[in-house]
């Protein structure tokens, strides 16, 4: 029995990015937010520089990094639709907004990114034919050639809205993490709790190696209004019903 399109879909990563403009009083408040994720939302702190802070929230597999260009957040294999997702999210741009104060929000943007793992390398190949075959069988025929592959590449806009959609055969490792993090001699009760957090995740957030098609969706709203992601994301969840169904 044939997959439906909408469910050969695996969700591999969800993707989130505040592009800011003068967002200069990282420099000042990065510690403050740092902080404050790790008190209010569980976060471990990975990297404090001049340069960028980064965070994990290592149970929900969520990475977020944040430098006076910005902020930006993803989240690895999500167990849900991505509702853990936005709401850390939301939290996360709250603070950063406190402490940063940026002069103005240049864009916000979702972004998903889905693989279909296939057989083998012909297979993959052979799939990313699929998606309206007549005119890659057009291009071979007027230069008497046979389609091997495609990648489909489109930018759409409406209103503030640009939407990117890619489609295309990809290839992938699967990486198992072989050493354990150790927190050393007389260490602290969080540093053990954050050592043993960072290791639960040894193989349960690894993607299966392979050839596979991939599909990557994303939504950028330029100039965003305050107070918008929930319906930014809201937008790029309808989107998604339609282009899994339509590849």
């Amino acid at each position: 029995m044939a997959i439906a399109r909408d469910k050969r879909w695996n969700l591999l990563s969800l993707h989130f990015r505040h592009q800011y403009e003068r967002g200069y009083r990282y420099l000042d408040r990065c510690g403050e937010f740092m902080v404050a994720m790790e008190e209010q939302f569980d976060f471990i702190c990975q990297e404090a520089l001049p340069t960028g802070a980064i965070l994990s929230q290592p149970d929900l597999g969520l990475t977020l990094a944040l430098d006076t260009n910005g902020l930006a957040m993803s989240q690895e294999l999500p167990s849900d639709e991505g509702e853990q997702f936005l709401r850390n999210v939301v939290d996360a741009t709250r603070l950063a907004c406190k402490f940063v104060q940026p002069g103005a929000i240049f864009y916000s943007g979702f972004a998903a990114k889905h693989c279909h793992v296939c057989g083998t390398e012909d297979q993959a190949l052979a799939a990313s034919l699929e998606f309206h075959p007549a005119g890659a069988e057009a291009l071979a025929d007027k230069l008497g050639m046979t389609p091997k592959n495609q990648t489909v590449s489109c930018l759409l806009e409406s209103g503030s809205y640009d939407l990117q959609v890619e489609f295309m055969p990809i290839s992938f490792n699967s990486v198992i993490r072989e050493t354990a993090r150790n927190p050393g001699f007389h260490s602290t009760d969080s540093q053990r709790r954050r050592a043993n957090r960072l290791n639960s995740l040894d193989e349960s957030r690894n993607p299966p190696g392979g050839f596979a098609i991939g599909l990557n969706i994303d939504l950028r709203e330029w100039n965003p209004p305050q107070n918008g992601l929930e319906a930014q994301f809201a937008e790029l969840r309808k989107q998604l019903v339609v282009l899994r169904e339509m590849f």
